[in-house]
């Protein structure tokens, strides 16, 4: 995906291990809300590593 870094790329392979995360990115048939839903996700999850 045009758009994220190689560090949003690590932190989408920890999103991907839920089955339910994987089952809506897959589903979402509209490519810029599935961009968009992705790039949440990542800043949720490396705001609560930090």
């Amino acid at each position: 995906m045009d758009g994220l870094t190689a560090e949003d790329k690590s932190y989408a392979l920890v999103l991907f291990e839920s089955a339910i995360n994987r089952e809506v990115f897959l589903t979402t048939t509209e490519h810029d809300v599935r961009e968009i839903w992705l790039k949440r996700k990542i800043r949720l999850l490396r705001s609560s590593v930090q």
